[in-house]
């Protein structure tokens, strides 16, 4: 809708909100799942990841137990065991926030909801500065600043964890799976709060 000003792309919101809701995972189900998948905020929701066609039924991941040679994925509807733990089961929704985005954009005339369109634009529409999926963490402070340069290590890397397939499926053979590792996610999170922050500064 923001790049069109189509109002056909606002039409079936509201019967996804709905959707949503039909599919949420209770709070009394949430012990069953990491508490890293579980939302941080009291305005968001817990849906499945996969849902049944036809039936809306959540469709949870899960590995077979040792051997190794043996070993391999299921779906069922069971959340309540052997939830695999290197792909989420579940997504959190902010549903909230969602539907105030939805009432602001019925409020808002078109010509502004549209004006960064680079689709109803005859001029450039300039990009952000900066793109990262990290962009919305908060200001950092002087403490989170010190925390990121004291976790640099001997060789000036950020040390990340192996990641969870490795750990729990496809392994490294007969080997034992590194202690440390140099994590990409780690350096473009890091990088992103020390940008930030510079940027910042500059203003």
């Amino acid at each position: 809708y923001r790049l069109t000003g189509n109002t056909k792309y606002l039409a079936r919101i509201p019967d996804a909100f709905a959707w949503l809701e039909s599919i949420r995972i209770p709070e009394t189900d949430y012990h069953y799942f990491e508490t890293r998948r579980l939302p941080q905020d009291s305005e968001d929701i817990l849906c499945p990841t996969f849902v049944e066609i036809g039936t809306n039924k959540g469709l949870y991941l899960h590995l077979t137990d040792p051997p190794k040679e043996t070993r391999h994925y299921y779906v069922d509807y069971d959340m309540t065991r052997n939830i695999l733990a290197h792909y989420s089961s579940v997504r959190v929704i902010q549903l909230s926030k969602m539907r105030r985005e939805y009432d602001e954009l019925l409020s808002t005339p078109v010509e502004e909801a549209t004006r960064d369109s680079p689709l109803k634009n005859t001029g450039l529409v300039k990009p952000p500065k900066y793109f990262s999926q990290y962009r919305t963490l908060r200001a950092p402070g002087p403490e989170q600043i010190s925390a990121l340069f004291a976790e640099l290590n001997a060789k000036g890397y950020w040390a990340g964890r192996v990641p969870d397939p490795a750990r729990e499926y496809i392994g490294l053979g007969p080997n034992q799976a590194p202690t440390e590792v140099i994590s990409t996610m780690a350096y473009i999170r890091n990088m992103t709060t020390l940008i930030w922050l510079l940027d910042r500064e500059a203003k």
